[in-house]
């Protein structure tokens, strides 16, 4: 079932995480929330307050707002969130956001 074996029963932390994950099937749930997390800490608290919904879906950030200005902000500031999300050197997680 599991896949915890190694050549020399030596792992780092990270790299039991990983295989955990995997495992378990659970690694977009991971990523997804890492995404949402981080987005929300890039925004901080004073966009957060105007930002009703974020999710991910098919490599695609959606940032929900009913705030005209938000969405203007927010606009202004794809490609500073998309170059600030974490991304592995082997995966990106998010290719676009869409504001809402």
């Amino acid at each position: 079932m599991h896949s915890f074996k190694k050549k020399e029963n030596i792992w780092s932390v990270s790299e039991a995480l990983e295989q955990m994950l995997k495992d378990n099937n659970l690694t977009n749930q991971y990523y997804e929330r890492t995404i949402v997390t981080a987005t929300k800490e890039i925004l901080g608290t004073a966009l957060m307050q105007y930002i009703s919904q974020i999710t991910l879906k098919n490599k695609k950030l959606y940032i929900k707002t009913s705030s005209s200005i938000v969405k203007n902000e927010l606009q202004m500031l794809h490609s500073q969130l998309l170059a600030r999300l974490p991304h592995n050197e082997n995966k990106q997680y998010v290719n676009e956001v869409v504001i809402l």
